[in-house]
């Protein structure tokens, strides 16, 4: 039930019955409570994801759709570039905000980590420990949309 706009003013998607995805200023409406979220000029996500002690990955996305995904064996072993689209930015962006990503609190973890910047503000929440079900679902979506973009 949310409407996300974007740039250019056309209709782009029907994402259900009751939101659609138009691209005019980047605003992402709720319908059934007058709220309107803005998704930041500035938007930045980051995460890093240690799955050994030698292997890792880390994922960057900008407001403009640009998305890298890189993979560590000890060393950059691999780069892959993507572009998102308005659609899925706003699937991602709005994973984060009604998971309530910048209400969780930061947790102790010596690798993991979700880092988004909005709005002249950085929030980070390390993603071992409390708090996993909300970071899941950000970074499944996540790493679902990438996932799409290789087949």
């Amino acid at each position: 039930m949310f409407l996300l706009v974007g740039l250019s003013g056309c209709i782009s998607q029907n994402l259900d019955n009751n939101s659609m995805v138009t691209e005019e200023n980047n605003t992402v409406e709720d319908k059934d409570s007058d709220n309107e979220y803005k998704i930041p000029e500035d938007l930045e996500i980051e995460y890093y994801n240690r799955t050994s002690k030698s292997t890792w990955y880390i994922i960057r996305i900008n407001a403009t759709g640009d998305a890298i995904l890189e993979t560590y064996l000890i060393e950059l072993k691999e780069q892959k570039q993507y572009n998102i689209t308005h659609e899925e930015l706003y699937e991602i962006y709005h994973e984060i905000i009604t998971n309530n990503f910048f209400m969780l609190n930061e947790t102790d973890s010596y690798y993991d980590y979700l880092l988004i910047k909005a709005d002249g503000e950085e929030h980070i929440v390390k993603t071992s420990g409390s708090h996993s079900e909300q970071i899941d679902n950000i970074t499944k979506k996540i790493m679902a949309l990438l996932k799409s973009k290789d087949n």
